[in-house]
């Protein structure tokens, strides 16, 4: 609703009277949920807008409530604007309006005694049968008027005591159309008599006062359900979307208010509106023409926050009602979202929070108020800090690792935001592949982790790591890797079996880092190379190769033993050279022996080979 000039007569000079009543924890009635809410919101309006306000959040029960009623109309002055609110439980009764305090009691039922009464007129004559639910019911009303003219507050009575006081205006406005309190079967057993019409109603009575307006949250005779999901009730939700219009007419925000109870419920609840004023442009917010400007001493600072945190910006605005209020970043409209929020406060206070700050999020952050009269503006130069890494636990020294086993290294280093790391091998950068894995942490974790699988010698070497940030940047100690693995046969070497004459070739295959050295010895003596032995060793592939020429049986039969030796072990393989030598005869059978007959001969021959020849 736009803000309008003042004209000619206003009431700019008078005095502005409220007092507000919410009460939700009745003692014997349904417990209520929104006017304690609503009446705290209404107060703190109305205060903002200029009202004296006697709010009455601790003033619940009869004896209280009549008290605070009698100072308020005490402290009313010739021409005052007087509003007077109450949310909570009301009902009607005979055509009076009773607003009901937090300690009314239940609503009395007949006793033995009512009955035995309408028994002893029945047994007289008086009555027929079919009259006792009425006489039930008779007596049942004259209970409750009692009870309500002693512990109820009449709603005309105070609406008359207000006006006496001559105010300039009296808003009389009541939010306590909930269910009906007053559902009876007796009472209900009784149709509207020629006398009394609201003996069956719900809601409030419509009333009237001259000099006054008189607003309900719902039509006479109708009644609304509490909002227990809601803080505010459906009037209070839009009497306070209107109430801080400056320079407009209550009237007319009444109207609007109207409009918006009537559009969310699909007209179902529509409010009632009572107008009897003497005087016309009764404005609750009336204000200069006046822009907005920021309450603070300059509109411009420097704020800082650390990388990760949360944190705020808050400008306070004031001006005609509550101005406008938009954000912008680095002269751009500020996008809102689950991280970037924006509040306002009842005062005029807007405020942008930000969460989990990023470095993205520097820079300069403009709040900017607007109203019908112009504009005010306000900027922060939000600076994210940050803090330079620190190790706190380095690499080791040295790292003793297995060929072919698995390198991990780790370090422990915090910063804000998290540093980035780069692993380094001799200062060579390593860049990470299915064998070279960077590992790096995830929330509260601060450990960094290089692991090399399948470690190979060329992984041996000294290994750092580079941390930064926007903060700064730091190098870890060196740790030197050293590979290693103990001799070992991969292929052992194999007996072998040789003609005389022929070379006898001997393989093996062995692992080892460094390379070991690898001897061979025939009978437990060291080969050593002559033209007839030969011993190759190829140390990228650990084969090796032992050659004899020319073998001979005297000479190289016996045992083969390859030994590999490094400094981090030793293995030995042994195995046999058998030479295959063809039988040769040394010494023959005689060409001619005599014997005698009858008695043994024996026949010798001298033989060797090898293996052992055997004679036939």
């Amino acid at each position: 609703m736009a803000a309008k000039s003042i004209p000619g007569a206003t009431s700019v000079s008078r005095r502005r009277l409220a007092l507000v009543i919410g009460i939700d924890d009745y003692e014997n009635h349904p417990i209520l949920k929104n006017p304690k809410n609503d009446a705290e919101k209404l107060s703190s309006l109305l205060q903002r807008i200029g009202f004296i306000i006697d709010t009455s959040s601790l003033v619940k029960t009869y004896a209280e409530i009549k008290r605070k009623i009698l100072d308020f109309e005490l402290s009313i002055e010739l021409n005052d604007v007087v509003l007077f609110y109450f949310a909570g439980h009301g009902v009607q009764w005979e055509d009076q309006n009773y607003l009901m305090p937090k300690d009314f009691p239940q609503f009395p039922e007949t006793n033995e005694a009512d009955l035995e009464e309408i028994a002893g007129i029945l047994e007289k004559g008086v009555l027929k049968k079919e009259m006792a639910d009425m006489l039930k019911a008779d007596i049942l009303k004259k209970k409750i008027a009692g009870i309500l003219k002693m512990k109820a507050i009449n709603a005309q009575d105070i609406l008359n005591t207000l006006s006496d006081r001559k105010p300039y205006v009296t808003i009389f406005l009541l939010d306590c159309c909930r269910e009906y309190v007053l559902r009876n079967p007796d009472l209900n057993t009784r149709g509207p008599s020629s006398n009394t019409r609201n003996s069956k109603s719900a809601g409030l009575a419509a009333m009237h006062k001259a000099g006054a307006l008189v607003a309900f949250a719902c039509a006479p005779g109708t009644y609304v359900d509490d909002r227990p999901k809601d803080k505010n009730s459906l009037f209070m939700e839009h009497l306070i979307k209107h109430i801080e219009t400056p320079n407009e007419d209550i009237v007319n925000i009444l109207r609007d208010v109207i409009d918006g109870v009537m559009e969310d419920s699909n007209d179902t609840q529509i409010p009632f509106l009572s107008v009897q004023l003497r005087h016309k442009n009764i404005y609750l917010c009336e204000q200069a023409q006046v822009q907005p400007k920021v309450e603070a001493p300059i509109s411009e600072n420097n704020q800082s926050c650390m990388f990760g945190q949360d944190t705020q910006i808050l400008w306070k605005f004031s001006g005609i009602g509550k101005p406008r209020v938009a954000w912008f970043f680095n002269d751009q409209p500020l996008p809102t979202n689950d991280r970037l929020q924006v509040t306002e406060t009842d005062d005029g206070t807007s405020i942008l929070t930000i969460r989990q700050a990023k470095l993205a999020d520097e820079g300069v952050y403009k709040a900017k108020a607007i109203n019908a009269f112009g504009e005010a503006e306000a900027q922060t130069a939000l600076k994210i800090d940050c803090i330079k890494p620190v190790i706190n636990t380095n690499l080791d020294t040295v790292l003793q690792v297995t060929k072919c086993e698995i390198l991990t290294l780790k370090v422990i280093a915090s910063g804000t935001p998290k540093p980035h790391v780069v692993w380094m091998r001799d200062d060579n950068e390593l860049i990470p592949n299915d064998r070279i894995q960077v590992t790096t942490p995830t929330g509260s974790d601060d450990q960094y982790t290089l692991t090399i699988l399948n470690v190979q010698p060329e992984d041996q070497g000294e290994y750092s790591v580079m941390i930064s940030n926007v903060g700064g940047s730091l190098q870890s100690d060196k740790c030197k890797a050293i590979v290693s693995k103990s001799p070992m046969f991969i292929i052992k070497p194999t007996t072998q079996k040789v003609k005389q004459g022929e070379t006898a070739v001997f393989m093996t295959t062995i692992d080892g880092y460094p390379t070991p050295t690898i001897t061979w010895l025939l009978n437990g003596k060291l080969l050593t190379l002559k033209e007839d032995v030969e011993v190759q060793f190829d140390a990228a592939t650990g084969q090796s190769k032992l050659s004899i020429q020319n073998v001979n049986l005297e000479q190289h039969a016996g045992s083969i033993t390859c030994r590999v030796k490094s400094e981090y072990g030793e293995q030995e393989e042994t195995v046999r050279l058998d030479i295959l030598v063809a039988p040769t005869i040394i010494e023959d059978l005689p060409i001619q022996q005599e014997i005698v007959s009858g008695r043994d001969i024996a026949l010798k021959v001298v033989g060797k080979g090898s293996p052992r020849p055997s004679a036939q």
